[in-house]
């Protein structure tokens, strides 16, 4: 089963995974205690993987190129082969300023959930401790100094490159044992990247077709509801 990590972003703790994986999302939502609904964002590892799912429309491509990496996320059209996949036609997507949430997204391959981490209506986190509060977890996470690695792209000091790449990634026996009902209702893996700067949620704007804004949740960055043209 690919793993739900709590991760440090931009604003605040996130939790994820692979944006993909449909296990994964439904993970997510029993550990926030969060009824179906919308999609989760996500978060790229770039714009150029942000192309590869979403279509960009030139204003939505003009306001990506300002504010990426940064806490803006962006409502765009998935492309057709992923609406069929996921069984939804937009989702909010932006590149992270933070190092460890864009590199995680790189190793794995594919954009990543990038929800708070807490509970459905509960403030914020920006520490691990406060993360683990409020999911009644005692589970371990992993310190030290961020390396890098020229086969992965990042590991820690406690694990190598290839043992977080196959945590991350998870593998087909784990999914066979494994079903989602079987699997425990907490994070796998918790990457404490310090005391977060106590910021404003990500800003979620639409933008048309025509160039049209509408900004969806004002947060840290400030973006006027007009034509982006």
């Amino acid at each position: 089963m690919p793993m739900i990590f709590i991760y440090p972003t931009d604003t605040a703790y996130a939790i994820g995974g692979d944006a993909l994986d449909g296990n994964v999302h439904r993970r997510v939502a029993r550990i926030k205690g969060r009824t179906k609904g919308k999609p989760f964002p996500w978060i790229a590892a770039s714009f150029i993987m942000a192309e590869k799912y979403c279509e960009f429309s030139p204003a939505a491509k003009k306001l990506a190129r300002k504010h990426w990496p940064g806490p803006l996320a962006l409502v765009l059209p998935l492309k057709k082969k992923y609406q069929q996949k996921l069984h939804i036609t937009t989702i909010a997507l932006r590149v992270s300023r933070h190092a460890i949430a864009r590199k995680l997204s790189n190793i794995i391959g594919r954009p990543i959930i990038a929800t708070s981490a807490n509970l459905s209506g509960k403030p914020l986190c920006y520490t691990i401790t406060a993360v683990k509060k409020q999911f009644n977890d005692h589970a371990p996470s992993i310190k030290g100094k961020l390396f890098l690695s020229l086969k992965r792209g990042i590991f820690y000091s406690t694990l190598d490159a290839e043992s977080i790449d196959s945590l991350l990634r998870g593998n087909d026996k784990e999914k066979v044992d494994n079903p989602i009902e079987n699997i425990k209702n907490t994070p796998d893996l918790y990457i404490n990247g310090g005391t977060l700067p106590r910021r404003k949620a990500s800003t979620i704007v639409r933008v048309e077709k025509d160039g049209v804004i509408t900004v969806l949740r004002e947060g840290a960055i400030k973006i006027e509801a007009e034509s982006a043209k």
